[in-house]
């Protein structure tokens, strides 16, 4: 269901307190997240933090909010959610720390780097009685929303098949430090983006992942990290399976999902954002959802949704999309790509 503008603005004013948001990290996740709480009437960022106290103060007086140290996020009275945007490999020590705090808790993707690490976050929250978000954005593009209300509204017949083709320029200039860092970043474009397309595979055919085979390349010579992919899904629905291609190489870009039914195709241009909708192999219609009343930055509505279902769910319960438990399984058929590329061999991650 889409809000309306006036509809977003009565559910903002009837959340009389606001939500105080402490940010640890000062990447790019780190401004996605203050600007979506800003963004926000029933949201506010309070703090920022991280290893480097410098960087985090360069970052609070760009934003007007403090710098303290993670430490002290966790232990602010003045902060009710923390928002983790520091480097996977870390991601573990930091909610943990929040956690302990006693603060609510959404994590950028990938939540950690091995399953393990999954099972320690989602039980601390657990046993803290605190509520864990993993940030999987495309959940909540509505362009994405509105392609899984088609397939479950069986227009098309029955979903058969998904492909995604991407073509993007991964090696850019922010690769740099942390993210050329396995330890830190679990490799190259399958712990991003990699992972992103899997969960949109996941969610558009509401099906779980059985098993992946994988081919994996690192083209680069200056990098040893894995730049390109060709990943096959096979998922519990036996009558579903999905092929990913990915090439973090390209100086142009294209993203580009096809959905296969029994009685037509659906397209989405995500960077166009364009729904075609085809049957009896002629085009049907086109829709272009649109961001509003989410802001005109059509990426960021992700991170403006995620706070508003988040806020939902703190306040009166409400269901989470990504929860620790949706992070753990991307994580899990993540693992299993890297390692049906290694093997040979096709590899069930054993949801």
């Amino acid at each position: 269901m889409q809000i309306t503008s006036a509809g977003f603005l009565l559910l903002s004013e009837m959340f009389l307190d606001r939500l105080r948001l402490g940010i640890v990290g000062y990447g790019d996740a780190a401004v996605s997240f203050v600007t979506a709480a800003h963004f926000l009437k029933d949201w506010s960022p309070v703090a920022v933090g991280g290893r480097n106290m410098d960087k985090a103060s360069a970052f609070a007086g760009k934003y007007e909010i403090a710098a303290r140290t993670v430490e002290e996020i966790a232990e602010s009275p003045d902060i009710d959610v923390v928002a983790i945007a520091t480097p996977p490999g870390v991601h573990l020590q930091d909610t943990l720390t929040c956690l302990a705090g006693g603060k609510q808790m959404i994590v950028e993707k990938p939540i950690a780097l091995t399953v393990e690490d999954c099972d320690r976050m989602i039980q601390a929250a657990q046993q803290a009685d605190r509520l864990l978000m993993v940030a999987q954005t495309h959940r909540f593009y509505q362009s994405e929303i509105r392609i899984r209300e088609l397939v479950v509204s069986g227009e098309l017949g029955r979903l058969l098949m998904l492909e995604d083709t991407q073509i993007f320029d991964y090696f850019g200039p922010k690769r740099v430090g942390w993210q050329l860092d396995p330890a830190l970043s679990g490799g190259g474009v399958v712990m991003n983006p990699t992972i992103h397309y899997t969960d949109r595979f996941r969610y558009f055919a509401g099906s779980e992942v059985k098993s992946v085979r994988a081919l994996l390349g690192a083209a680069r010579q200056d990098y040893e990290i894995e730049g390109h992919t060709h990943v096959l899904y096979t998922f519990e629905d036996k009558a579903l399976s999905a092929a990913l291609t990915q090439s973090g190489y390209g100086q142009s870009e294209l993203d580009r999902t096809r959905l296969y039914f029994d009685r037509g195709m659906i397209q989405l241009d995500f960077y166009d954002n364009r729904i075609s909708i085809f049957t009896d192999g002629k085009l049907l219609r086109t829709e272009s959802p649109k961001p509003e009343p989410f802001g005109e930055n059509r990426l960021n509505q992700g991170y403006v949704r995620q706070f508003v279902e988040f806020g939902k769910s703190i306040r009166g319960g409400a269901p989470l999309r990504s929860d620790g438990a949706n992070g753990r399984a991307n994580v899990a058929i993540c693992l299993a790509i890297f390692e049906s590329a290694a093997r040979g061999v096709e590899v069930y991650p054993g949801l």
